[in-house]
């Protein structure tokens, strides 16, 4: 089964055979994307590409996992943030952090895939690379 958001920036591919089970153990019916307006802080140095998106019904499960393909535009990378170095990550409430997962950037089509095992927020996130350090004058010896 494979979902796209209306506005064609995610995708959602559930293989088939996979159980999705809702916080109470139910099966999964129906399945929701909204962007985040108010997402949690991230670290120091590090941006928000684009949008971050609120997957649910909260608490679901995918087992196996599933697939999450997010287009994004070039346009969204700040500077200092290389394309290739592009991550995706979730809001874990437990630990109040953010997690990155593994995932494949392909920056010939702007996409990021990463297998996901539940709903919650998620968003790209880029780092910036740390500046080069400058100079100082040279001492002289006394």
């Amino acid at each position: 089964v494979e979902a796209t958001s209306e506005d064609g920036t995610l995708t959602l591919t559930i293989p088939e055979g996979t159980i999705a089970l809702d916080k109470d153990d139910n099966p999964l019916i129906s399945l929701e994307a909204g962007v985040d307006t108010n997402p949690p802080p991230l670290p120091k140095d590090t941006s928000i590409i684009g949008l971050a998106y609120d997957f649910g019904p909260d608490g679901v499960i995918f087992d196996p996992p599933t697939t999450l393909t997010w287009s994004y535009a070039p346009n969204d990378i700040p500077e200092g943030v290389a394309e290739e170095d592009l991550g995706l990550a979730w809001y874990d409430e437990a630990t109040d952090k953010w997690v990155e997962l593994d995932c494949v950037v392909d920056t010939r089509n702007n996409t990021i895939t990463a297998s996901i095992e539940h709903f919650t927020t998620f968003a790209i996130i880029g780092a910036a690379a740390p500046p080069e350090p400058v100079p100082g004058p040279a001492s002289e010896p006394v």
